[in-house]
């Protein structure tokens, strides 16, 4: 049977409400005062006012002739529906919202002491920005915890927020864009199984000690580049793909994304990317640190194309300097084609494989046509010379082969400069293909 959940309109019927179920746990008298020890559960109601918890803890110790102690488990909140925004500034309990109580409009806080947990909530709006959680000094370590565990967050703000305790997100969902801006996480930070359904995005936030990222979620784009992290940034099983970019035009274009907007520049892409690659090669992981690093030159080729065809000087630069800066970009964008496609950034051994077999079959045709041998005319398909000279073309994958790999039988023929040219440069790329083979079997190493 599903209970019908009871309507508190204001302080006087949430106190009265809650006091029919008072359970006394136990009654102590401390300097001639008696305190009740009492269970603070309030459960399955909807609450139709503004909650301050400063004006809910001055109400209970007016209301009543005696003090009350809300015991280890502190002020719990089950099943709840809270129509208006909730404040919660310096509490003197613990405070928890369980069993999925729903929050309509804002919960706010400036900070507390204490610890505070949502469980299995949602939230429309978390507004933290400024808020101080736990104390600088760890008097008790046990204070100060800030949880949403398997949380629906619509939207959230911490700007400027300073966590002292442990901030725990696990299993939350986080609907909308987030950035976390100038948020200080001092103490142990956990993003365990964490889905963010838009980007996000930690602009100048302190990771001052140990913060766990395990099977994370950041289903468009993710920012580390601007973060601080100064402690220790603990990766497994990070679920971030390739994602869609922006391309600020000035430097207050760019502050304006990474601070108010929730963009991600193609550089901080790039460096997100470098960042992750080196902390998973810092935990010996090394087949997650060559996805990151395909994604992180991915993302450099794309900012070298762009370089490529930009259109416009910069201000104070000289025609030369463009030029220049053009060239150097077309040759690095060629090491990244080759890299790409011998053996996509040391990803994939067949690419590998492909890229020699099929550079050979090229330039071993090509130095063939250069000799009198075989002409144009000769060809039926693609694999004419290959089909007849297969001995020859497996000496000739052998980039430290002679020059009369041929045989004798083709030593009456007459080799054109051609032959040599292309054998030559033939062994350069069949050299390069082999290499860039041993290195992609070598990533299980």
């Amino acid at each position: 049977m599903i209970q019908e959940k009871r309507e508190a309109n204001d302080w006087s019927e949430l106190f009265y409400i809650w006091r029919e179920s008072l359970h006394y746990d136990q009654r102590n008298k401390i300097n001639g005062v008696y305190i009740y020890v009492i269970e603070g559960i309030f459960d399955n109601l909807v609450i139709n006012f503004h909650f301050d918890f400063t004006v809910f803890r001055k109400h209970w110790d007016e209301g009543w002739n005696y003090k009350l102690d809300f015991g280890l488990n502190g002020i719990i909140f089950q099943k709840c529906i809270f129509k208006e925004d909730v404040v919660i500034d310096n509490t003197k309990e613990d405070a928890s919202f369980i069993k999925g109580c729903t929050f309509e409009k804002a919960i706010i806080s400036k900070g507390t002491s204490n610890n505070l947990l949502f469980k299995n909530c949602i939230l429309n709006e978390v507004n933290f920005e400024d808020g101080v959680f736990g104390i600088e000094e760890k008097v008790n370590d046990k204070k100060g915890k800030v949880r949403f565990h398997d949380c629906r967050i619509q939207k959230a703000n911490f700007r400027n927020t300073t966590f002292h305790g442990l901030a725990d997100f696990w299993k939350t969902t986080f609907n909308n864009r987030i950035i976390f801006y100038k948020t200080d996480f001092l103490n142990i930070t956990v993003f365990s199984a964490v889905t963010f359904k838009d980007n996000v995005l930690f602009t100048y936030s302190l990771f001052n000690s140990k913060t766990i990222f395990r099977g994370t979620k950041p289903e468009k784009g993710m920012d580390l580049s601007l973060a601080i992290i100064s402690g220790e940034l603990n990766l497994f099983d990070l679920n971030l793909k390739y994602f869609k970019h922006s391309e600020p035009l000035t430097e207050e274009d760019y502050e304006h994304e990474v601070s108010e907007v929730g963009s991600i520049p193609l550089k901080n892409k790039q460096e997100t990317y470098r960042i992750l690659k080196k902390k998973y090669e810092a935990q010996s992981d090394n087949i997650r640190a060559l996805d990151f690093k395909y994604l992180e030159r991915t993302s450099q080729s794309r900012a070298i194309a762009k370089e490529i065809f930009r259109a416009k000087r910069y201000k104070n630069e000289h025609f030369l300097d463009f030029i220049y800066a053009k060239l150097k970009a077309f040759i690095n964008q060629i090491i990244h084609v080759l890299n790409l496609s011998s053996n996509g950034y040391g990803k994939s051994y067949i690419l590998g494989l492909v890229f020699t077999f099929t550079l050979g079959i090229l330039f071993f045709s090509l130095s063939l046509l250069c000799t009198s041998i075989y002409k144009l005319s000769d060809f039926t398909h693609p694999f004419f010379i290959i089909e007849n000279n297969v001995s020859h073309f497996l000496n000739f994958l052998n980039p430290a082969h002679k020059f009369n790999y041929l045989g004798k039988e083709f030593a009456h023929k007459t080799f054109y400069i051609g032959f040599y040219i292309w054998d030559f440069v033939g062994r350069i790329f069949v050299g390069y293909g082999i290499y860039q083979t041993i290195q992609a079997f070598r990533k299980y190493r």
